[in-house]
């Protein structure tokens, strides 16, 4: 990796129907991904249930900093999440839309930093960066409301990406 070793610990970064799915459908590439490719995966919530979302598990190093980021594309959400979750713990920002831009990041649990940068054609690369309290966690993207109330609202998604930094490097694909 050119960034001094600093690799994605995820895997099937642009392949979101091999992560684990509770309560939502994913539909795989449906439009093109912020690189041009036809990659960006759909994610929608099922409207009757609670707590919707894609998940991968991660084993990280308790004390350290990691930061997580996803490329999202908002279809039809008012608001979107990306989480760290442990069984104890978690950091989690609220990605707030506004048609298909980001006004802004609500962070719900104390973390390190949130940010978003837009890359074009309606297209953000939005980061969260959290020090890890557990060993074992997951990583959630929500398509809406992750709250306690069944939603609707899609948005797309490619690009995920952990790795143990303060902040997120240059987007590494990962298939395996």
């Amino acid at each position: 990796h050119p960034e001094g070793g600093i690799r994605n610990l995820l895997n099937y970064t642009e392949q979101f129907d091999n992560w684990s799915i509770s309560s939502a459908t994913l539909t795989p590439n449906q439009i093109a991904a912020p690189d041009g490719t036809l990659t960006a995966d759909k994610l929608t919530p099922l409207t009757t249930t609670l707590y919707r979302y894609t998940s991968q598990a991660v084993t990280l190093t308790q004390g350290n900093t990691y930061s997580v980021s996803c490329y999202v594309k908002n279809h039809s959400s008012a608001n979107s999440w990306l989480r760290v979750r442990g069984s104890i713990s978690s950091g989690s920002v609220v990605i707030n839309w506004s048609g298909a831009s980001i006004t802004s990041l609500t962070t719900n649990e104390p973390l390190v930093s949130s940010s978003f940068e837009s890359v074009g054609n309606d297209w953000y690369r939005v980061t969260l960066t959290v020090n890890a309290a557990e060993v074992n966690n997951i990583i959630r993207i929500y398509p809406s409301d992750a709250g306690d109330s069944p939603s609707t609202g899609s948005i797309y998604i490619w690009g995920a990406q952990l790795e143990e930094a303060t902040e997120a490097s240059n987007y590494q694909k990962r298939v395996t």
